[in-house]
């Protein structure tokens, strides 16, 4: 493939994640982030493509998903369990309203509301896309660190530059205050073409 790469005049390669998941997410939901999933190979093949993509001047490029994890992830595994475990506060957890209803009315990208009941702990945690990818606690100065990790050590294995995927997701409200509700007689949705700067 690097071969072939080269003689097209290409300088980069940009993979979506290989890492270990259980692929809620097509990959998106990572669950080990210093490994590589064994249908994509091993990190001796990495190795390899890294020093035949560098001979040939092809940068490698890696997609890298920091905001959240796998829920079969280590971290969350352990974070789950109860509110005084040493990654309590890696994710982002929310009691429940007194009718148990979601902390508040955040939606997911994916639909349905942003936050999942954990019975174990007795809270809610914010997956802004599908329940099984809780999101990162990115005002834990630990959790930056061991994220950081993460970045290190793939450039020590010789990834050239990342793409960070969904980074706008990594600060959020603290205060967990609702969205605003949409005027009923907003033109966003009920007609695009006609509310779009950018169709004029």
């Amino acid at each position: 493939m690097t071969a072939k790469g080269g003689g097209l005049g290409i300088d980069a390669i940009w993979f979506s994640p290989f890492f270990p998941s259980p692929q809620a997410d097509f990959g998106y939901d990572v669950s080990d982030y210093c490994n590589i999933d064994s249908d994509y190979g091993t990190h001796e093949d990495f190795d390899q493509l890294v020093e035949e993509s560098h001979r040939l001047g092809i940068k490698i490029v890696l997609d890298l998903v920091l905001n959240h994890s796998s829920d079969q992830h280590k971290w969350f595994q352990e974070s789950r369990k109860n509110k005084t475990n040493s990654k309590a506060d890696w994710y982002v957890w929310a009691d429940p309203k007194p009718d148990g209803s979601p902390p508040n009315n955040w939606l997911a990208v994916f639909g349905g509301a942003a936050w999942t009941y954990e019975p174990q702990r007795g809270q809610d945690f914010l997956h802004n896309f599908l329940p099984e990818q809780p999101d990162f606690n990115w005002y834990n100065p630990a959790v930056r660190e061991a994220l950081a990790d993460v970045v290190r050590f793939w450039m020590k294995s010789g990834a050239d530059g990342f793409r960070l995927d969904t980074a706008n997701y990594y600060a959020y409200d603290r205060q967990l205050r609702d969205n605003p509700k949409r005027p009923e007689n907003s033109e966003l949705i009920e007609d695009g073409q006609e509310a779009n700067p950018l169709s004029q």
